[in-house]
Order: structure tokens, then sequence, then C-alpha cells
């Protein structure tokens, strides 16, 4: 590593930085962190001495981000970056304070929910539906916000026909091409909307032990990625929308609650985020977009 002083250039310390990050990765997958050094922060800030930049710097920075129409995302990112090279500056005593430090920033990778179905789209979707395998997962998926995974691993048990409460406790993951179920880290009770329920309870009534069972499937295990994925093909081509993906419907519900009015705590709470999670930012940058 090159040998840092204080009067070493913020383009040298972020070369560094790069190569601890190199060093400290099992698998490296830094081709998103060489390429914001390589085409914004060195061509940037260049020579400047990291002693001499100070928070005004910072600011001018993120403004010429912005002035060049980069998404808000890949600002973010940038930015995040930045500061991630001050603080390794610190560590190395090149500098005693951050002066990314209070620049607003959400913290945390971004998740914002940017799909949104139009009321067309919609009526579209219900009958592409009714064209699958697994309607009624789709028909919940889209008016409860639940990912997929969450909705295949549903059990009946899962369900408190009293108070129209649903237990989150497992979800459906993939791996090498084999779909399983797992324990959610968080667990949470939640009252979904009415007519979601409504669903849950009308599948729950054609299964034994998972709420979604697949028609096709005679031994009525839970409903697989392969599953959730050939019926989305089916309902792509019926409903002529090509790109719709499974996130787009937590994407949608996610959105238009926040247009009617809903706190981004109580969806939180929802899902099962911690605070300051993807939902906060969503509503953070849907409120304050030019902020950063």
């Amino acid at each position: 590593m090159t040998l840092l002083t204080t009067h070493s250039s913020l383009s040298m310390v972020a070369d560094a930085y790069y190569e601890y990050c190199l060093s400290k990765s099992d698998k490296p997958n830094n081709a998103n962190l060489e390429m914001y050094i390589r085409n914004h922060i060195r061509p940037y800030w260049g020579s400047t001495s990291i002693s001499k930049i100070q928070k005004p710097d910072i600011l001018a920075f993120r403004e010429s981000l912005r002035a060049s129409e980069i998404s808000v995302w890949t600002i973010y990112a940038i930015m995040n970056i930045l500061n991630h090279i001050f603080i390794f500056a610190m560590q190395n005593h090149l500098l005693l304070s951050n002066p990314c430090s209070g620049i607003k920033t959400p913290h945390g990778p971004i998740s914002m929910p940017k799909h949104r179905f139009s009321d067309d789209e919609v009526a579209r979707l219900k009958s592409a539906f009714l064209k699958c395998s697994i309607p009624k997962l789709f028909y919940t998926a889209l008016y409860s916000g639940l990912p997929m995974g969450e909705l295949a691993a549903l059990l009946k048990s899962n369900i408190n026909y009293d108070t129209g409460e649903v237990c989150i406790s497992h979800y459906m993951t993939v791996s090498r091409n084999r779909s399983y179920i797992v324990e959610c880290k968080r667990p949470r009770t939640i009252t979904l909307p009415e007519s979601s329920f409504q669903q849950i309870l009308s599948a729950s009534e054609d299964s034994d032990d998972y709420v979604f069972i697949n028609k096709k499937n005679i031994s009525n295990a839970f409903v697989t990625a392969n599953n959730i994925n050939y019926a989305l093909g089916i309902i792509r081509n019926e409903s002529s929308i090509p790109d719709i993906k499974r996130q787009y419907f937590q994407d949608n519900f996610i959105l238009r609650c926040l247009d009617a009015g809903v706190d981004f705590i109580s969806l939180e709470k929802y899902y099962g985020f911690t605070a300051g999670s993807s939902i906060s930012r969503a509503y953070y940058f849907r409120t304050h977009s030019k902020s950063i």
C-alpha cells in the first residue's frame, strides 16, 4: 500500500481505501466501488489534499453530482463511498474529523420502491391471474404487498380466524435452484387488508398445511420459486405487461400506501423492517427529494 500522509491527495487515499477493501474481502465484488472512484471521485478531486477538504467542499461535490443528472441511488452510493474514504483516513491518522459528517444522505443500502401499477394494469393483472395455477397467491400479493416468499411459506396454523391476523414466521428461499422454507429473523403478527385476508381464507380451504398450493401439485407441498416464476411468465403474456417482477407487487403496495397517507413507521412494522430501513428511506426520498 502507498505510504499516506496528511498531505496525500483524496485520490491517493481513495485508491488506498480500494486496495484495503480488496484485501479484506474473501470474495471480492468491488466493481462498483472501483467504477465510482474512477469515474466520479478521482476526476472531481484530482490532486486536492485530503486535509484541505471541508464540509462546504463536500456539499459542492454533492451538487455537482446532482447537476450531472445521475440517479439519486448513484448519488447516495458515491456519497457513501466518500464518507467511508474519510473514515478510512481518520483510522490511518490522516484527519481528526470527517467533513462528510452531518451531510444529509440516508444510511444503509437503498431499496426505494419504484413500480406502481396503474388502475388499468391492475385490472389486466387480475384477469391474467385466473390463467395461472396460483391465482389466489398473486391476488394476495397484489392487495397485501407481502413478499411472495412469505406467502409461499404461510401455514394454515399461522392464521388467526378470530382476529383476522396472520403470523409471518417463515419464508421461502432458493439455494442451488431448489426452494426451501426457513425461519424469519424477525417474525411478526400483522393484520392484512380485508380483501387479502379473504383470499387467504379461501385458499386455505383447498389445502392441508400450507395456505397456497399449486393446482398441479398433487403432493400438497408449498409453492416453489419455480411455480411462481412459471406463473409470472403466464401473467406477463396474458396481461401484456412484459416486465413484471415479484418485487413490483410489494413496490406497488408501498407506494399506494404512502400516497394514501399511511405513515412509514406503520409500514416498517407491517414488513418487520427495523427503523431507518428501506421503507423510511422510501419516505425520505419521496418527501425530501432535493435534500441529496
